[in-house]
């Protein structure tokens, strides 16, 4: 009989370095977007959830396809398990579904999203003009597709990796021939 994939969660230092990378988005998006901290909370089981979410299907995909997840691959999973969990929440019922404050964990998506590109497009020397210039409607209808749309992990994927064959990103492997 053939060996199953058996999934082992992250050493905890591995994991803290997670923790801090969504802490850090988190922060940076509400101070991006000048929220009131009062306002908001972060469940930290959510987050936690992510992280392990995120990480089985890294490990998962490495043990059936024997291949690091790119890290388009990886953003995309993130992004997907923020719109669907919605780690961050409204302290304030009467502000749950007004302004800035409806859709807000389909906004900090697409700010993880974009940061991710913007950090990408830098690291490569690339203009970030192009994305810099996305249309505001286009930017709105990918928040109302976020959040009302059932888009699947796969489609989620999809959907960064051509963003970012447009913005000139390479998220495909080459393979050698």
């Amino acid at each position: 009989m053939s060996e199953t994939f058996k999934y082992l969660p992250l050493k905890n230092e591995e994991f803290q370095v997670l923790w801090q990378k969504h802490i850090d988005v988190i922060e940076g998006f509400v101070q991006k977007n000048h929220y009131k901290t009062e306002n908001l909370y972060v469940d930290e089981k959510t987050i936690m959830e992510i992280i392990g979410k995120v990480d089985q299907r890294k490990k998962y995909f490495q043990y059936f396809h024997s291949l690091d997840m790119s890290e388009f691959k990886e953003v995309s999973l993130i992004c997907f398990w923020y719109i669907k969990l919605k780690p961050i929440c409204i302290s304030n019922e009467d502000l749950r579904h007004k302004g800035d404050f409806e859709a807000i964990n389909e906004k900090l998506a697409l700010y993880y999203l974009l940061s991710t590109y913007r950090r990408m497009l830098k690291e490569q020397k690339l203009s970030t003009n192009v994305l810099d210039n996305l249309p505001s409607e286009y930017l709105k209808e990918l928040i109302y597709s976020f959040r009302y749309r059932d888009i699947s992990k796969e489609a989620f994927i999809l959907l960064v990796e051509s963003i970012a064959v447009f913005l000139g990103l390479e998220p495909y492997q080459k393979t050698s021939k």
